[in-house]
């Protein structure tokens, strides 16, 4: 048997009841549009941070590369965080697909960060 809480509806102001079902789903799209919201602010900020990093950071010479090193890492970290709080949000509501997701998004950004840490040095030396 559900187990009901009350709630308020704010434009008439009268009282109604809400299952734990429904206030779940309710939190549980808040989390989603937050996680959309966070991505729009990510995605620019790693372009944007990818790109100084590529156009004046790579190879550590000239007067730029320090900014370019910090908006580059200030992007991931910022990547970090979203990884980070998406992973806790699918494997909190999608147990064990959450892991299988989680473990198979972080094996292939690992793949990726080998492979252009060893290609920029292949083409370096």
């Amino acid at each position: 048997m559900p187990s009901y809480s009350y709630d308020y509806n704010y434009r008439g102001g009268e009282q109604k009841q809400i299952s734990d079902d429904e206030r779940q789903q309710q939190c549980s799209n808040y989390k989603i549009t937050r996680l959309f919201l966070i991505l729009a602010l990510v995605v620019p900020v790693l372009i944007v941070g990818t790109a100084l990093y590529v156009r004046f950071g790579m190879h550590g010479a000239g007067k730029h590369a320090p900014l370019a090193w910090a908006y580059f890492a200030f992007s991931f970290w910022m990547f970090g965080h979203l990884f980070v709080e998406t992973a806790h949000f699918l494997i909190q509501q999608y147990t064990t697909l959450g892991i299988y997701v989680v473990l198979g998004v972080a094996a292939v950004l690992l793949t990726l960060l080998i492979w252009v840490v060893q290609r920029e040095r292949a083409r370096v030396a």
